[in-house]
């Protein structure tokens, strides 16, 4: 690699990997916006609310995530995040990438939804001065509202100095950074949850799910026992 390298980075925990995350992440490729997709194996990530007994063990959903990404040359399925102290927050993972890789020119891929929920990250502004974001889906005029404030709502809560206005002007920062340093790319969206599938695979529907998982993530589920407790 040179320094000209263009990475983009796919976060998420994979639990399971299914054929929507393919879709996404071809989608990510084909905008042509960076060289490599480095896919990042979340262990437990630090803003879901859902308890981490949900959660497959990290190394059969590393292990899955590398079956369903094996034939593309261009994506890399990363253990990296493992690596790290918790709280996994995006931040650090971050910037453990940009001092190994300082040269790199880094782009943070996502969802739509993931778009919407950005600002309640973990210091987003710090995210935005290290990376633009790609997101999958078309850009409609309710995406770019969602992501600029209007100089009326900025102003609207208080005195100035009041802690309301403080944080409203940091949430109009932001959202103004976003709407400078977001790509959209073309995507039509899969209607695939991992949440639905973990419960057809608890109810012991198997044969509803060919699908919807690499044929071999789904063997290895099946071998590995994975998903059978109905309380997921």
């Amino acid at each position: 690699m040179t320094g000209s390298d263009r990475i983009g980075l796919f976060g998420g925990t994979f639990n399971p990997v299914h054929l929507g995350h393919r879709a996404i992440a071809e989608s990510f490729l084909r905008s042509r916006l960076f060289q490599e997709l480095w896919i990042l194996v979340t262990p437990d990530p630090p803003h879901k609310a859902s308890s981490s007994d949900a959660l497959a063990p990290f190394a059969d959903r590393l292990a899955m995530t590398k079956l369903a990404f094996a034939d593309l040359d261009q994506v890399r399925v990363s253990e990296l995040e493992a690596t790290l102290d918790r709280p996994h927050y995006t931040l650090r993972t971050i910037q453990a990438i940009r001092q190994n890789h300082p040269a790199f020119r880094l782009f943070y891929c996502m969802g739509e939804d993931s778009l919407q929920s950005f600002p309640t990250w973990y210091k987003p502004k710090q995210i935005l001065e290290e990376v633009t974001l790609v997101v999958a889906g078309r850009p409609v005029e309710s995406d770019r509202e969602e992501m600029n404030l209007s100089e009326d709502a900025s102003s609207a809560s208080g005195t100035s100095g009041s802690l309301d206005s403080q944080e409203t002007q940091y949430e109009s920062d932001i959202r103004k950074m976003m709407l400078e340093k977001t790509v959209f790319v073309d995507h039509d969206s899969v209607d695939i949850s991992s949440s639905r599938i973990r419960k057809q695979l608890a109810q012991g529907r198997i044969g509803d799910l060919e699908q919807v998982l690499h044929p071999e993530v789904l063997f290895y589920i099946q071998e590995h026992a994975l998903y059978r407790d109905e309380t997921i």
